[in-house]
């Protein structure tokens, strides 16, 4: 047994969702506890100290605290779990920082853009996911075993296709990108920690992703 895991977290949010899968694909004994995003209230003042910028997800082991949904994701692998590594070595598309780098500096971003309604990113957005669908070496996204690469991919990725029709990310269009997606989708570690659509993780936040529907994606 892992002793004193605390994983502090919203099941609304996708960044959060990443540390929460690599958890259960681990196999790490934890504590779960959630905090609101949105809420009139604020978030609580112990939270805060946990981390001064108010951000989920946050990861405390023992004394060490760890913050930043990639650096937690990384942490998990390393410490804990008899599984084997979510982190082989590799180098170009056969690595997860590549991966990682792929969705921080190129599908993130430009897919916040476009549902914004920026226009002028849209192609650009377009351009990421078919970078994404070609270097999918299938059935994940470094073949034959799960990653940190897909881990930190799929939340967005899941939302993307279900929460955000309008940007047309098909089967048609990328059938690469799709397929991994049904396929870590099927994990329990996925189906285990993804919130349900027509969730909520309390009224204010259901009357502001509403308000703002990119927010309830990023």
């Amino acid at each position: 047994m892992d002793a004193d895991v605390q994983f502090v977290t919203n099941k609304m949010c996708p960044f959060a969702q990443k540390a929460w899968i690599a958890l259960e694909e681990k196999k790490v004994d934890y504590e779960l506890t959630e905090v609101g995003l949105y809420g009139s209230g604020g978030k609580p003042s112990w939270f805060i100290k946990m981390n001064p910028k108010g951000l989920v997800p946050v990861l405390r082991h023992g004394s060490k605290v760890v913050v930043e949904s990639n650096d937690i994701c990384k942490y998990i692998d390393a410490q804990f779990g008899s599984a084997n590594s979510l982190c082989p070595p590799g180098e170009g598309k056969g690595s997860v920082e590549w991966w990682m780098q792929l969705m921080d500096s190129k599908v993130l971003p430009l897919g916040k853009q476009t549902i914004n309604g920026r226009s002028s990113s849209s192609d650009q957005f377009h351009a990421a996911l078919k970078e994404f669908d070609g270097a999918v070496k299938g059935p994940y996204l470094l073949g034959d075993d799960i990653t940190l690469a897909d881990i930190v991919a799929a939340p967005m990725i899941w939302r993307i296709r279900t929460e955000a029709s309008s940007l047309n990310v098909t089967p048609k269009e990328y059938p690469n990108l799709c397929a991994w997606m049904d396929k870590v989708s099927s994990r329990p570690s996925f189906s285990k920690t993804v919130l349900p659509r027509g969730g909520g993780g309390g009224e204010s936040e259901a009357i502001d992703a509403v308000a703002s529907p990119a927010r309830a994606i990023w």
